[in-house]
């Protein structure tokens, strides 16, 4: 088994080398008219943390509780009317049925 040490180092690695695409990416994107923005990347950055941490030992950013939950930025689409965290479709936590509003009586 691999030390932390190592853990960390090839999680920083990994981090760098999307960076590093990212930024290409941005760079290279051939519509000038519909740019690629650092913004575009957000959810892929958040994807590869929610992969790395679990895997590497850490526990996901959504599984965290105490001073480290503050850390991770949440987005304003997380949470619903009633204050609640949402589930999106696909999301392997989510409750079998979907909270929704009664329909009135005709």
């Amino acid at each position: 088994m691999a030390s932390k040490e190592e853990y960390d180092r090839y999680a920083a690695e990994l981090t760098r080398r999307f960076d590093e695409y990212a930024q290409w990416a941005i760079e290279n994107w051939p519509n000038s008219e519909f740019p690629l923005l650092d913004s575009d990347f957000t959810e892929s950055r958040r994807e590869l943390s929610g992969i790395i941490g679990p895997k590497l030992g850490e526990p996901a950013p959504d599984k965290l509780s105490g001073p480290e939950a503050k850390d991770v930025p949440q987005e304003d689409g997380d949470r619903n009317e009633g204050g609640t965290a949402s589930r999106r479709p696909g999301d392997p936590t989510a409750a079998p049925f979907l909270p929704v509003s009664p329909s009135p009586w005709p």
